[in-house]
């Protein structure tokens, strides 16, 4: 069961006007199909057939990506904005219909589904067996995944860390970093790919290497002796610096 956080009752009717007239940028399919076998006519005559009565009835009658732009396409709340001060877990499946703001940090242990645009404040961190979908711009300071995350709009963030070659970070548009670690996980970018540091490896094996590549463009304090990963990146200090603005790459 979902919470489900929306301004507005569910409008079958307006379902049934967005599913005779939906289209999808050629771009947002890409990203449905780097996880989904997925056919589009298929996924709206079976959602068309289904008895849909709710919010959830839609979520459960198809994947979860879908289900978020069919909701961006049908919803006048879509320009809703949830505002949540502080620090904030997902620990059950959640839905917002509209914009979702965190002031603090986000940590997801379940399922998170947004319409509209995700920013947090902080950290957006995503944990191992939960996902995230978001319809529109994902923005933070830190973005680290070692799980599902769908992302329609942008993602921009100052450090990027996905890890686990179990899941996938997709995006239908582009991608912006000062630094992105790819530790073994799967990253389908279906726009442009923007950032001034690319760590691309196959497991913390490769990681002393990769990241004496870029020893030399970060500054010193946010460096260490090789841990017992053989890491010589700081990533506590990193993700501090990046947090509160500090400079982290050397001009």
């Amino acid at each position: 069961m979902y919470t489900i956080h929306s301004e507005l009752p569910f409008d079958r009717a307006a379902l049934d006007r967005i599913l005779d007239s939906l289209t999808l940028e050629e771009s947002a399919l890409a990203a449905l199909n780097h996880v989904f076998d997925f056919d589009l006519p298929t996924a709206v005559e079976r959602i068309r057939q289904a008895d849909i009565a709710s919010y959830e009835d839609l979520l459960g009658c198809c994947v979860p990506g879908l289900a978020i732009l069919v909701l961006r396409a049908m919803s006048s709340a879509a320009g809703a904005r949830y505002e949540l001060d502080g620090d904030v877990q997902i620990a059950e499946p959640t839905l917002y219909i509209g914009d979702l703001s965190i002031g603090g940090e986000l940590e997801v242990y379940s399922t998170l589904l947004v319409v509209g645009n995700l920013s947090a404040a902080a950290l957006c961190d995503v944990i191992y067996e939960s996902g995230t979908v978001v319809g529109g711009d994902l923005l933070a300071r830190v973005v680290e995944t070692e799980s599902q995350m769908t992302v329609f709009g942008d993602l921009r963030a100052r450090v990027i860390r996905c890890g686990g070659n179990d899941c996938s970070l997709v995006l239908a548009h582009d991608l912006y970093a000062e630094i992105l670690e790819q530790e073994d996980h799967d990253i389908g970018c279906y726009g442009e790919l923007n950032a001034a540091v690319h760590l691309s490896y196959p497991g913390w094996r490769g990681a002393t290497q990769a990241a004496s590549g870029i020893a030399d463009r970060l500054d010193p304090v946010l460096l260490q002796e090789p841990d017992e990963d053989e890491n010589i990146v700081d990533w506590t200090k990193l993700f501090e610096r990046a947090v509160d603005g500090g400079p982290l790459l050397l001009s």
